[in-house]
């Protein structure tokens, strides 16, 4: 019966995004290292949610003091994950070596609820790997339309991850 429902949900997938993951597992996962990397109780791997890019996090040994939303972001996909299995898409890996997945959840997935909710933007590096890009642009614009989570800010205040992370590169340069 499990075996069915792989299959079923792997088809299903398939048939939704056109193109499928490489790879799938099912797994616990342990508290996020943020609101978009993931790693997993007995499994080596790190997860980094494809298509998503959330707040960035205090990093004490990088000397980033992260940003707004950052916590709550990790907070918010700890309730979605914790104490659950994860059925994990695996669409490839990073320069870092972490895994590019898509998180379900009964179903559901974690990297478009987090988009959903306001604690994370829509990221696509590659359209070609990233599945549901018009779906989570969506979402993006209906979550900032709505205000919600991170959307809160002032327009004017607000700062992508990808720019504050180019941001905090460029202080560490300036700095040596």
């Amino acid at each position: 019966m499990i075996i069915l429902k792989w299959i079923c949900l792997v088809g299903i997938w398939l048939i939704l995004i056109g193109a499928g993951p490489i790879g799938v597992f099912e797994a616990q996962p342990k508290i996020p290292v943020d609101g978009d990397t993931v790693k997993f109780v007995n499994i080596s791997y790190t997860c980094r949610l494809i298509g998503i890019d959330a707040p960035e996090t205090p990093k004490l040994k990088y000397n980033m003091p992260g940003q707004p939303f950052g916590e709550q972001s990790q907070e918010v996909l700890s309730k979605m994950i914790l104490q659950r299995n994860v059925t994990v898409l695996i669409y490839g890996a990073d320069r870092y070596g972490r895994l590019l997945c898509w998180l379900l959840v009964d179903g559901i997935s974690v990297n478009l609820e987090m988009v959903k909710e306001g604690f994370a933007e829509a990221y696509i590096y590659d359209p070609k790997t990233t599945p549901f890009v018009p779906t989570l642009n969506m979402a993006e614009q209906d979550a900032q339309n709505n205000k919600k989570g991170m959307w809160q800010q002032d327009s004017k205040k607000y700062e992508s991850p990808s720019v504050y992370r180019k941001r905090m590169k460029d202080r560490d340069k300036d700095e040596e």
